[in-house]
């Protein structure tokens, strides 16, 4: 499942942006497609984004690993919920597994989607990370600097997050109507009080934020091999 969502500057849809002559949305679908062992891929949307993606995906033929759209709710949280419920229906009985990826990170590679995948085979939840190599500050007050963080065992989480359907699904259910929203559904996950395993993520799996992201994503498209190498967990 791929939750869609604006990018920040503007009100169009990132998952519509051109990156490399077409919607970058297209990329992200295509990287899950080509990957074996997973059985299909669907895209929560925005209702006013439903006409601009059928038109994206009017090839709808060479697509066929893509469900229809799902509708998704107020906040992530609400639309990666919708999106678990809908799952079911597809499947005839709810999936053993299934994989919550940021539709904005179109360079996912077919090796991390394996990793997270083979994680699942004794993990019950799983997520690729990456290193952070910058030195982390806190913010003080009036401007002044809070002192700088030990980094050593901070990591930046990715997706695609896999889990057991039936743990995320309990997770969500138990996380409605609380105040305190999640950053990602594994949170929601280790509230339950179960483990969450991290993976290698890749460096060239970067998230589509700011418009400027778009240069930098046709940059990496543009040479296969930048950032492939596993991150070290």
């Amino acid at each position: 499942m791929a939750p869609a969502g604006g990018v920040a500057g503007g009100a169009r849809s990132k998952m519509l942006l051109p990156l490399a002559g077409e919607p970058l949305l297209r990329h992200t679908v295509r990287a899950f497609q080509d990957v074996a062992g997973i059985a299909g891929v669907r895209v929560i949307a925005r209702a006013d984004e439903v006409a601009d993606f059928d038109r994206a995906f009017a090839d709808r033929g060479r697509w066929p690993r893509l469900g229809a759209w799902i509708l998704g709710g107020a906040e992530r949280q609400d639309s990666v919920r919708l999106g678990l419920a809908a799952l079911p229906a597809d499947a005839e009985g709810c999936p053993d597994r299934v994989l919550v990826h940021d539709g904005a990170r179109p360079l996912v590679s077919a090796d991390l989607i394996r990793r997270v995948l083979a994680a699942l085979d004794t993990a019950t939840a799983a997520v690729p990370v990456v290193p952070i190599f910058d030195t982390v500050r806190t913010a003080g007050g009036s401007g002044r600097s809070g002192g700088v963080v030990d980094r050593t065992g901070l990591r930046l989480a990715q997706t695609p997050q896999g889990f057991h359907w039936d743990v995320l699904w309990e997770a969500h259910q138990q996380a409605q109507g609380r105040s305190d929203a999640a950053t990602d559904d594994a949170q929601l996950v280790e509230r339950l009080g179960r483990p969450v395993v991290l993976v290698p993520g890749e460096r060239r799996n970067l998230k589509v934020t700011v418009p400027e992201d778009l240069d930098w994503a046709e940059w990496v498209l543009r040479h296969p091999k930048w950032g492939t190498e596993p991150a070290t967990v």
